[in-house]
């Protein structure tokens, strides 16, 4: 894949072409280093309500139906996502409607409407979101919980829809105020993949959709994430409900940290697929859980590990033991060559079909440029895969699994059992 990297030549913005061969797609995405860490406790939401306003129409396409048709019209999907550091805006069409595409963006970007009206009825619309999640369990403990009880009453550790208070007190001027802060030519990217038919004029196109985007650098900057942790810890809520949703795991590494990649192999051996070691020991033999496996999260300052599950809720106490115990196993005994080469193909196989999509790279890219100011390209990443040896796993096993940085968040129906937890919470 050939990757083209420029400057826009009326702003500082970075913009990313990905040529790719094969398919009759494009996507367009618009990236900005943005999301609930950027907000303070009397904003808290703007974020995740701004990206919600940026559908709800612009001068030139004054309603969310006036939008939809052009896009959906061609066929295409567009959508947004907010998260603790990242804010995109994507649009994917037939590749004969690239310049629909970069229009549609910019024009959502840089000319929303933010009518009073439309946020006073997307107040309700968030609102429900929020309900939505809380009721449940399986996303609330990992999106309320599980950062809650890592970070506190830190941004990072906010649930990033916002609270249904924060929500009703959004008025246009917090919008317009978190634009002129973080919107700018130097605090964002735009990346285009999949077919383009000329690059020079592909260019000229971005330049001149794109000319009107805010100029220098952002106005404000996230806080300094404070970890401090000692000794094991866990938070749950009570509810009388049948299973018992946890999140089991510690601290990690950042994006930056040197030994991402081995974490990436020892996230797929203990719970990447149907093959891992958790999904085996805990559904397979145990049959304590219908869903489970890992997952880990690297953001700029700080990340984190866990094994998330679905568990039987007179189950709970073997379940812990057994994660704990998987963890252990990890640290004690290095993985045989078999299984290490078994996790390293499914991450390289996996990622090559994922990255077959336009939408797939264009994220990828974006991404990477927001996260760490670089574009790594792929084969140089299968090389790290590949290099990954049986002693890094360990390592990566050893330096994370430790009490200090032990974490369990439950939902579900125990209460009065803190204490019985906490005895078996320890490696």
């Amino acid at each position: 894949m050939k990757i083209i990297e420029r400057k826009a030549t009326s702003s500082n913005l970075k913009i990313i072409l990905a040529p790719m061969a094969g398919i009759k797609t494009v996507t367009g995405i618009f990236s900005v280093r943005a999301g609930w860490k950027y907000e303070t406790e009397k904003n808290h939401g703007v974020a995740h309500f701004l990206e919600h306003m940026a559908f709800k129409g612009t001068k030139k396409r004054p309603t969310t139906l006036a939008i939809a048709k052009e896009v959906e019209g061609r066929g295409g999907v567009w959508n947004a996502n907010t998260s603790e550091e990242v804010m995109n805006y994507w649009i994917k069409l037939p590749c004969q409607h690239m310049e629909v595409v970069c229009d549609i963006l910019s024009d959502m970007l840089f000319n929303s409407l933010l009518s009073s009206e439309e946020i006073e009825k997307e107040k309700g619309t968030i609102i429900q979101e929020l309900r939505m999640g809380k009721d449940m369990p399986s996303r609330y403990v990992g999106a309320t919980l599980w950062p809650k009880l890592l970070y506190g009453s830190q941004p990072a550790g906010r649930e990033g829809v916002g609270t249904e208070n924060s929500i009703k007190a959004m008025t246009r001027w917090y919008f317009t105020k978190f634009l002129e802060n973080l919107y700018t030519d130097e605090n964002a990217v735009f990346c285009l993949a999949g077919k383009i038919a000329d690059i020079e004029e592909t260019f000229v196109c971005i330049n001149n959709l794109f000319c009107g985007i805010e100029k220098g650098k952002p106005k404000i900057v996230k806080s300094a994430v404070i970890e401090s942790q000692l000794e094991p810890a866990m938070l749950f809520e009570n509810r009388d409900i049948e299973q018992s949703h946890i999140i089991l795991g510690v601290r990690a590494y950042n994006v930056h940290h040197s030994k991402v990649v081995a974490l990436a192999v020892l996230d797929t051996i203990l719970g990447g697929n149907m093959s891992s070691r958790m999904f085996l020991e805990i559904r397979e033999k145990r049959g304590l859980a219908y869903y489970v496996g890992t997952f880990f999260d690297n953001q700029s300052d700080v990340g984190n590990f866990g094994t998330y599950a679905g568990i039987a809720r007179e189950k709970l106490p073997e379940a812990i033991t057994v994660i704990i115990d998987e963890y252990k196993k990890l640290c004690d005994e290095k993985v045989t060559d078999d299984e290490l080469q078994r996790a390293k193909d499914y991450l390289i196989g996996f990622s090559q079909m994922y990255l077959e999509s336009s939408s797939a790279v264009a994220s990828f890219l974006s991404r990477q440029w927001i996260m760490k100011n670089k574009i790594e390209p792929f084969p140089k990443i299968v090389k790290k895969i590949q290099a990954v040896t049986a002693q890094d796993v360990q390592e990566v096993a050893q330096e994370i699994f430790v009490n200090k940085g032990l974490n369990l968040a439950i939902v579900g129906p125990h209460q009065d059992m803190e204490e019985e937890f906490l005895k078996i919470l320890k490696f």
